[in-house]
């Protein structure tokens, strides 16, 4: 959602599950606005859907839903994990770096996220808290009119995992292992 909140002992319904029945719906915009999400965590979701972006957010008693523009940069950062001084000062990393890399590859991306932050672990993009809560992968997507091209970097055992699809409609089958 919007603010860090204190979770209940138990949910109706993980985010994950609802996640994937969202995706899998024929208008997933339409079904997270439809769907009854009371005693579901709160979270936000990020949707491209006929090339127009949104950003729904269920704050745990109201459903929000903008549409950011798909032409501009957005980043966002974990209500939960950080908190609005936190998130401000990791957008002005993120604009920052968007001024410095006018047309970023897939590789400008990926490096964002391993590097950008000012040295504070606790709170840089690539986040570590004492070895406990740490990021563990680096997900890129980047999608043309015809293909898609999938990146994972698992930032704990190293590997990285690239997959492509020829339409962008099409779900990635499995990752193939490119670089170890």
């Amino acid at each position: 959602g919007f603010i860090n909140h204190v979770p209940l002992p138990m949910y109706k319904k993980s985010r994950g599950i609802l996640l994937l029945e969202i995706l899998t719906a024929s208008t997933p915009v339409n079904y997270f606005m439809e769907a009854n999400l009371q005693s579901i965590e709160p979270f936000t979701l990020i949707l491209l859907q006929h090339k127009i972006l949104y950003e729904c957010r269920w704050s745990g008693d109201k459903k929000y839903c903008r549409q950011p523009g798909v032409q501009q940069s957005h980043i966002w950062s974990s209500a939960t994990l950080y908190n609005g001084t936190v998130r401000k000062k990791r957008e002005e990393w993120f604009h920052y770096w968007l001024k410095q890399n006018i047309n970023p590859t897939t590789e400008n991306v990926i490096d964002f996220h391993l590097y950008a932050g000012d040295g504070d672990k606790y709170n840089d993009i690539r986040m570590n808290r004492e070895g406990e809560l740490f990021t563990v992968s680096i997900t890129s997507i980047h999608s043309t009119s015809s293909h898609s091209v999938m990146t994972y970097l698992d930032l704990k055992d190293g590997n990285k995992y690239i997959t492509e699809t020829g339409c962008i409609n099409n779900t990635f089958p499995r990752f193939q292992r490119m670089l170890t």
